[in-house]
């Protein structure tokens, strides 16, 4: 048996998230904005981790289930269960298409493209055909990437190369997931095998009831995908977003289950820049939580009734976490970095801002014909939605957690999230919602395990919930489920290799499918204008595709 302690994760977490800004910060940054932001970063892990100071006294955070944290508590982890959770974590990325070893979905077509781009391609991606910059959440492939460039060094050919890197980068998320298993147990104080497995197992199944908002679709519309029934609405189920979007979604679940773990706030805005970085739109999520909980453990020292000068020694210790050294690298060094990076992207400069969505624009953005949407009426697609996705699995759970505030935090961000959206597409919706998301898994988790008993109380209301529960997740599992299924359908067609995913080949214009002397504007990817753009002005050096009238 393995005694895992958070204290034990949280070095190797902190280590995984810190590689990929360190990575950027060398190959796209000035050399001397490369210095400072390199060793801001090895300064947040050393004095976040390395040289983390024991609290002398017993007033730590909360976690999520309103627990006082505890740095001794461990959770035993048997090797065969470890060995286990190595399985599934292989068949889960492999299907996910992660690698190349499996078929993979629609979005793999550019991030196929994006990825070679930084293998294959000088750092700071700029292109010289067009003069426009990779800009986009790259963090994820930056380390993997180094393994290609490696193999260019070395002679191989820039097939080789890619490959290589590929197989780096499923090495990569397999080594990450099987650290998120780990915090999941944690999270959950796990230390029976069985209960383990099912929890690992529940992650990868978790999901709305998509497939009773698909009755009466027809199965042409499906398509092997139940996500997009309420229009232009839709939350991600994980598996989903692992076989998506796995540049965002899987530093977001690190990030987030790093967090609710931190005993103090010295390490917030180290946490939240790498989930910046790597995620933008769950960060937003992420730091609803964040300011939750920084806001609960100030209320609960103003109402304790304790002599003024114990209470006035507490309150100076909550605000003299905030200006760690930690957070203050994070603020003045990795922020205007990380951020000025992010806002040079066409797709949001300009139209960056978090607005209400139009009510039309439910209907009109979506890919339904208006004879087939699950309602015309917006606000009957939005109340459906929410029913369907989560609303239904937090009342079922309400006489557990009605005193829980996390409960209710958890609920109205996932209310609100819907109505939100940055840029002219609903992606806010659909990632800013992770961590939330996440945040529902574990209250789920947490009563199917520890209310398992209430089964026995026949004709109890209780009881009846428990139940209801367990149908909606069986139903849930559907999506996931559907997930898998549709890789299988893609292998039978069209074998693994399908040319169709990495068509693209490269955002330059002048890959083997693009014809000499036309271009086009990948608007979600890059920066355009760039003597205009901050970060191209002020911390990025010279790429060698940059020629010498300016392009």
């Amino acid at each position: 048996m393995i005694a895992i302690k958070y204290r034990d994760i949280k070095k190797v977490a902190f280590i995984i998230l810190a590689l990929p800004f360190l990575c950027f910060a060398i190959g796209w940054l000035k050399w001397y904005w490369a210095i400072a932001a390199s060793l801001a970063t090895i300064l947040c892990v050393f004095f976040g981790v390395f040289r983390e100071k024991a609290s002398g006294t017993k007033e730590y955070m909360k976690d999520c289930f309103g627990n006082t944290l505890d740095s001794e508590y461990s959770v035993n982890v048997s090797w065969k269960i470890l060995i286990i959770f190595s399985v599934i974590a292989i068949i889960w990325i492999w299907q996910s298409g992660i690698g190349g070893f499996w078929t993979q979905s629609d979005d793999f077509i550019f991030r196929n493209a994006i990825f070679r781009d930084i293998v294959l391609r000088d750092w700071p991606v700029i292109y010289p055909v067009t003069g426009h910059a990779l800009v986009y959440y790259i963090g994820y492939w930056l380390f993997p990437a180094l393994f290609g460039k490696l193999m260019l060094l070395l002679g191989a050919s820039e097939e080789t190369a890619f490959s290589i890197a590929n197989s780096a980068l499923f090495v990569w998320t397999f080594v990450i997931i099987i650290l998120l298993f780990l915090l999941i147990i944690y999270t959950l104080k796990l230390s029976d095998s069985k209960k383990q497995i099912f929890a690992v197992i529940l992650f990868i199944l978790f999901s709305g009831a998509d497939i009773i908002g698909n009755i009466g679709y027809s199965w042409e519309y499906i398509n092997y995908h139940y996500e997009w029934w309420a229009s232009s609405f839709q939350f991600s189920s994980f598996t989903t977003c692992l076989f998506w979007v796995f540049n965002q979604a899987v530093p977001a679940w690190l990030c987030f289950m790093c967090v609710l773990h931190e005993k103090t706030m010295k390490n917030y805005i180290f946490i939240g820049m790498m989930c910046l970085f790597n995620a933008p739109l769950p960060f937003v999520g992420w730091l609803v939580f964040c300011l939750f909980f920084a806001i609960r453990k100030g209320i609960s020292i103003f109402k304790e009734r304790k002599q003024s000068k114990e209470k006035s020694r507490k309150l100076k210790t909550f605000f003299l976490e905030i200006p760690s050294v930690s957070n203050i690298l994070a603020a003045l060094i990795i922020f205007p970095i990380a951020g000025t990076y992010l806002l040079s992207n066409l797709a949001i400069h300009g139209s960056g801002a978090i607005r209400m969505a139009e009510a039309e624009m439910v209907t009109e953005e979506a890919a339904i014909p208006p004879e087939l949407q699950f309602s015309s009426n917006p606000v009957v697609n939005y109340f459906s939605f929410i029913c369907i996705e989560f609303a239904l699995y937090m009342i079922f759970m309400a006489w557990k957690y009605k005193k829980n505030a996390i409960y209710y935090v958890t609920f109205a961000s996932l209310l609100i999230i819907p109505l939100l959206k940055i840029g002219g597409k609903h992606d806010f919706a659909m990632r800013a919602s992770i961590p939330a998301l996440v945040m529902v898994f574990f209250l789920v988790a947490k009563f199917l395990i520890e209310e398992k008993a209430i089964l026995k109380l026949k004709g109890s209301i209780k009881r009846m919930t428990y139940i209801m529960l367990v149908i909606f997740l069986i139903i849930g599992s559907c999506t996931p489920l559907m997930e898998f299924l549709r890789g299988f359908h893609e292998v039978s067609e069209y074998g693994i290799g399908n040319e169709k995913y990495d068509n693209v080949y490269t955002l330059g214009c002048d890959g083997p499918y693009d014809e000499p002397g036309k271009t086009r504007i990948y608007s979600n990817f890059v920066a355009i204008d760039l003597d205009e753009q901050i970060f191209f002005k002020v911390f990025a050096k010279r790429s060698s595709a940059i020629v010498d009238d300016g392009k």
